[in-house]
């Protein structure tokens, strides 16, 4: 009797877990940035238009890094990024390799569309492809790494971007 039961609700259960992933849109999130090594959840911060990593507080190195927070009003497409004190730009990746930063315009040197959510981790969709190229680059600075997309040094970590702040 109960491997009736269990064989009448098979379908129902296929039909609901067959569903996609839905998108959503999200606002006033931050972006962290985790991997192995020394990188565990560090949020991403912005020093002229560039995008980096650290354990600390922006501050603690100078004035022109700013603490980022982004939008996305859409479901998939863009990301709105605010810097502290330096207004709204678009979080972009280059189109080949290089470091990750924020725009006013664009060019066909960036990709400013694409980008969406796996749950918590952010992808770019690339012609269909759900891409997850980041790469921290270590820096002259102890503790700060850039933000790179596509990065194929020898030094580069590879790392996951998530909305989830490290507990």
């Amino acid at each position: 009797m109960l491997f009736r039961s269990l064989l009448t609700a098979l379908p129902c259960a296929a039909a609901v877990l067959s569903e996609p992933l839905q998108p959503r849109a999200m606002t006033d999130f931050m972006i962290y940035a985790y991997g192995p090594s020394a990188i565990g959840g560090f949020p991403i911060f912005a020093e002229n238009n560039l995008a980096f990593v650290t354990s600390r507080t922006p501050s603690a190195f100078n004035s022109s890094m700013h603490n980022v927070t982004f939008d996305s009003l859409t479901t998939h497409g863009n990301f709105t990024a605010t810097q502290f004190d330096n207004g709204e730009s678009l979080f972009y990746i280059p189109t080949t390799s290089g470091q990750v930063g924020f725009t006013n315009s664009t060019n066909s040197s960036v990709i400013t569309t694409g980008f969406g959510f796996y749950g918590h981790t952010i992808y770019v969709d690339i012609d269909d492809t759900l891409e997850t190229q980041w790469f921290a680059q270590s820096t002259s600075e102890d503790d700060i790494w850039a933000l790179f997309w596509g990065n194929t040094t020898a030094d580069a970590i590879p790392v996951s971007l998530r909305t989830v702040a490290p507990s």
